[in-house]
Parts: C-alpha cells; structure tokens; sequence
C-alpha cells in the first residue's frame, strides 16, 4: 500500500514538472521523466529554468535555392529535377545553384 501512494506521488510531481515544461517550451516527456524520478527537486529545477528560446522556431529557414542544370542530348532547361517545356527521359545532376551569383 505504501509504494503505491509513493508511486502516485511520483507521478503528479512527473506531470507538473511535464506540463511547466510544456509552458515552458521544453520537452514535457524528458521532464516527466525527471519529475518523476527526481520528485520535488525535479519540479523546482524546471520553475527556476527561464523558456526556451530557439532560433529555428522565432525565424524560418531560409528557402532552398533552385537548381538548374541542361540536358546534354536536346539542350533543355531541367529546374529541380524538373523538365521546362516537356516530358524526358533522363535527368541529370545539376551543374550550379540558380540564380548563378
């Protein structure tokens, strides 16, 4: 009976510290996992850590750049893999980013 309410302890002081994580920009299944396992020393540390700031998520990655290469039989423009002006057969690898500096 006892390691059960232990158990039930350690899984509220899990979810608190999973959802102040989840407020907090942080992983909230690492820090249930810590909550759990540490208990109130796991729910103190994620209060006193400030939110999560991340480059990727404040300003989105920059477009990749187009691709464009010449087919060597007939002379096309191929863009991305992409034929201009009609079906082909093969596709080759491309020659330089687009637009060139």
């Amino acid at each position: 009976m006892e390691i059960g309410v232990f158990i039930f302890i350690c899984l509220g002081f899990g979810i608190a510290a999973a959802i102040a994580a989840g407020a907090k920009g942080r992983s909230g299944c690492g820090w249930f996992i810590l909550g759990f396992l540490l208990g109130p020393f796991g729910l103190l540390f994620i209060l006193l850590l400030p939110p999560a700031t991340s480059k990727s998520l404040s300003s989105p990655a920059p477009p990749a750049p187009a691709l464009l290469s010449f087919c060597p039989d007939c002379g096309q423009t191929i863009i991305n893999n992409v034929l201009v002006g009609g079906a082909h057969r093969l596709f080759y690898p491309p020659l330089f980013p687009f637009p060139p500096p």
